[in-house]
């Protein structure tokens, strides 16, 4: 399992909502004006279960009113689910509804692509603790083993092609239950008896038939058509992205000025790459990003014909500031007063956000709206993964690049990226050579914003400062975690990169990729731990590492390392009030919590730019 889903999902899940009211907003199915019974679509498994029961048993509307199942019905259709295995079905959109086996996918991330929503048979029945929860629609509570397994194959729905959301059923014992999930959480419908009520099974089938593509997720400003030669028209295709077409309806340019154009067209010219960030989630941002090229005479005229171009899609907090203002800002600024540092900070050619009402999606009319997010689409210029550096002497460069951009931006606009990984820091050739180029602001934050909330690390894990896991983090991010995180980039990049086939084997450092205060030891105390994390390295990346690793960790120790265990006796202490220890204390609580400032004050002015770039004896430019 990629990532802890029961964690990730286990406070964003909505239990108990009404099932007519489910199959209306999320299935857009009207069930006072029924389809065709040809339109029916579900599993094979299903079907064979259906043909059981009468047709007046399974097209009645009401839950309550109407034939209920014969019991010779009822009997015979127990018989038959007997003897149905367990199983995880995809609604593939070839074949015109043709479910196939998801286990005998051979290329997963290809398949996904392929699948429009998923229907998962478990033989277990559900934990009693479940079915006993409050029949609220907001009920939130964690999920069980086999309903975070079923939550993984809508993640990975969600994570294939640009979708807005993703759907499915889940069938365990003998009841079912609806699934829809986004990027704010997941609503769970009311669980039901498929033999009792087969009907509301038979209602989903409806739905699901009828329902288009986007109906079911695929993100409405992506179209999969071909243009026919014959009359001329467009027809839609198998979603297959090479084919696909992207609108850009009225975006805004680098220098913020709002297009005329009402639709800008951009083609897909290879198939979605992976998430920058790993590892997936369902709930979050779940960034994509694909490569395009202009599709129209409008969006040449902005952009020009290139393929040079990615558009890079996230779900971001409606509250969070708008990544290509910042952008625009900061590069502004360094155009003031350090413009040679311009091709160092990512270019935004255009951009244009949209809420859930105007991409549609269920959950705006469902009213579980908590922890809104919007889609925030970028078109950017392509740069080049880290880990396709040349050698060593350009992966230098482009370090050095990045650590100086991020200074700049932060000394001329105030900002600090808050989210330092290898998904961030690319590459760019200028005149032949390559050069470091920091991307992804979306988490930045101007110096100006204090955060009022709950402490929340931000940041991709393996590279976090480890000040996140301590008790006495307070929930700031400073200048330094940034620069701290630097260091740990470093520090991974060469010990897991192999430069005779550019990949990165996480396998050496796996304990990094864990939050938590033990597993984050490694890194705190690198200096004493720099042969055992250096085990594996490449022989190249092992004198890097002498030369740059070493100094740097060595750095942090001894400015702040004797600090961590001071810290947490003065956190304790000024805890103790509830615990009644002050009797014990020689220092009142007023005179505890001065220390405690102070000494995370000193910290946090004791690692600057000039030392962190000392220690890589380099100039600060």
């Amino acid at each position: 399992m990629p990532i802890n889903v029961q964690h990730n999902v286990g406070k964003r899940i909505s239990r108990h909502f009404g099932i007519i009211d489910f199959l209306a907003q999320v299935w857009k199915l009207n069930t006072d004006n029924l389809p065709d019974e040809r339109v029916f679509n579900l599993p094979r498994p299903i079907r064979r279960l259906m043909i059981r029961f009468k047709q007046e048993t399974l097209r009645k509307k009401d839950i309550t009113y109407g034939p209920a199942p014969s019991k010779l019905a009822v009997a015979a259709a127990k018989s038959a689910w007997e003897s149905v295995g367990e199983g995880t079905f995809g609604l593939l959109q070839e074949g015109s509804g043709r479910w196939d086996d998801v286990v005998k996918f051979e290329d997963v991330q290809v398949k996904w692509q392929k699948v429009l929503c998923v229907v998962q048979i478990r033989k277990a029945w559900p934990r009693v603790a479940e079915d006993e929860a409050e029949s609220s629609v907001h009920v939130r509570r964690n999920i069980s083993n086999d309903e975070a397994d079923f939550a993984t194959k809508l993640m990975y729905l969600l994570n294939s092609n640009l979708r807005s959301w993703a759907t499915g059923i889940l069938i365990q014992g003998t009841q079912v239950s609806f699934w829809y999930a986004d990027r704010m959480g997941v609503i769970v419908s009311t669980r039901f008896d498929c033999i009792e009520q087969p009907n509301l099974l038979y209602l989903a089938g409806l739905g699901i038939g009828a329902c288009t593509r986007h109906n079911l997720g695929i993100c409405s400003i992506v179209s999969f058509m071909i243009h026919t030669e014959n009359d001329g028209e467009w027809v839609e295709t198998e979603m297959d992205f090479r084919r696909s077409f992207i609108g850009l309806p009225c975006p805004t340019t680098n220098s913020g000025e709002i297009t005329d154009e009402d639709d800008m067209i951009f083609f897909g010219h290879s198939p979605w790459e992976d998430p920058d960030v790993a590892p997936w989630q369902l709930v979050g941002r779940g960034t994509v990003v694909a490569p395009v090229g202009a599709a129209c005479s409008e969006a040449e005229k902005w952009f020009g014909a290139e393929k040079n171009s990615v558009l890079k899609c996230a779900w971001a907090a409606v509250t969070a500031p708008v990544e290509d203002a910042t952008v625009r800002m900061i590069r502004m600024r360094l155009r003031q007063q350090r413009p040679d540092m311009l091709k160092h900070v990512t270019e935004i050619k255009a951009s244009f956000t949209r809420n859930m009402v105007e991409l549609e999606l269920p959950r705006a009319n469902m009213f579980i709206n908590e922890d809104e997010r919007v889609l925030r689409v970028q078109l950017l210029e392509r740069y080049i993964p880290i880990e396709c550096v040349k050698s060593v002497k350009d992966f230098k460069t482009c370090f050095r690049d990045v650590v100086e951009a991020h200074h700049w931006v932060y000394e001329t606009s105030g900002i600090l990226h808050r989210d330092i990984s290898a998904g961030n820091v690319m590459i760019r050739f200028i005149s032949g050579i390559q050069r470091g180029v920091l991307a992804d602001w979306d988490l930045s934050k101007p110096l100006t914003l204090r955060d009022t909330r709950i402490p929340q690390r931000f940041g991709t894990v393996p590279f976090l400062s480890v000040d996140f896991a301590a008790e006495w983090w307070q929930g700031e991010h400073f200048y330094r975690h940034d620069l701290e995180a630097f260091m740990n980039l470093l520090a991974w990049f060469c010990a897991c990169y192999d430069p005779s086939s550019r990949r990165i084997n996480t396998d050496n450092l796996a304990t990094w990729y864990n939050a938590c205060e033990d597993d984050s030891w490694s890194r705190r105390w690198l200096a004493e731990t720099f042969d055992n994390v250096m085990e594996h390295a490449h022989p190249d990346y092992r004198t890097l590492a002498e030369q740059w690793v070493r100094p740097l960790s060595n750095y942090f120790k001894d400015v702040t390392g004797w600090t961590y265990s001071k810290l947490g006796v003065l956190y304790r202490l000024n805890q103790g009030e509830r615990w009644g220890i002050w009797a014990e204390s020689y220092y009142s609580p007023q005179m505890i919590a001065k220390e405690l400032k102070e000494t995370l004050g000193m910290r946090d002015e004791a690692i600057d730019y000039e030392g962190f770039m000392a220690c890589l004896k380099l100039q600060p430019q």
